[in-house]
């Protein structure tokens, strides 16, 4: 009775015909992926992409629109389920935004509600929908392997398991209508801002200090510096995040 009624509240977050939804899928992602890249640009999270707030235009054009005002990357962490008090929607918040697991919310959420709605669009239903505090997992076999591939990646349970930048899942999109061909999602990610893995722990003073250094995508000038510590209280973890970047 609970999964009866959660399907048809589902249905009721859209009025587009699912067959629709399932034969424009990739179009679809394309649209609402270069709308979320639009708001990382200017450093800026949307932080509640679902049903309700993803419109489906003329030419399957997306409209992106906001229950609350988009949040600026610094203060992403910030945001807590008192902005989500709409049940509507909950199942589209990555597990950070939902206290599931203690990583700091960031920019990065974005791109599990793009997965979770990408997945909707497929089987008009929520990948994981959560009752009585359980979670139950959909699987879609209709799905393409790329499909498959991209939207697991982009549902990752931590967020430095995700597509860290929405150019890289924009380059997955396109490549996975080559069926076929070997693919490795996430190939030419690479993160939109600096952010360190969160198993650093305690290591908050030495990143706000790397960080302080500039940014060094933009800074000219060359820094030299030195890493130093005990061995295996994570150094090299540390360079691989700054590297990444």
């Amino acid at each position: 009775m609970i999964e009866c009624k959660k399907h048809l509240f589902m249905k009721q977050l859209t009025n587009v015909n699912p067959t629709f939804l399932k034969s424009h899928f990739l179009e679809l992602g394309m649209s609402l992926s270069k709308k979320v890249y639009a708001l990382h640009t200017v450093k800026q999270c949307h932080a509640h992409i679902n049903p309700m707030t993803v419109e489906i235009k003329e030419k399957n054009n997306i409209h992106l629109k906001h229950s609350f005002d988009p949040l600026p990357f610094e203060s992403c962490h910030f945001q807590n389920l008192h902005y989500n008090k709409n049940n509507s929607y909950k199942d589209f918040l990555s597990p950070e935004q939902k206290g599931i697991t203690r990583c700091k919310v960031d920019y990065r959420s974005d791109m599990y509600a793009i997965g979770a709605m990408l997945y909707f669009w497929q089987g008009n239903h929520a990948p994981f929908i959560c009752d009585n505090g359980e979670t139950l997992l959909f699987s879609n076999a209709s799905l393409s392997k790329h499909c498959q591939f991209i939207i697991e990646k982009l549902l990752s349970r931590f967020p430095e398991d995700r597509y860290q930048s929405l150019s890289g899942l924009l380059d997955d999109l396109d490549y996975s209508q080559k069926e076929g061909k070997l693919f490795f999602p996430g190939k030419t990610d690479i993160p939109e801002i600096l952010i360190f893995n969160s198993y650093h722990f305690g290591r908050t003073k030495a990143q706000d200090f790397i960080r302080r250094q500039g940014d060094i995508k933009n800074n000219t000038h060359e820094k030299i510096l030195f890493i130093s510590g005990e061995a295996g209280v994570g150094k090299t973890t540390f360079i691989k995040s700054y590297f990444s970047y």
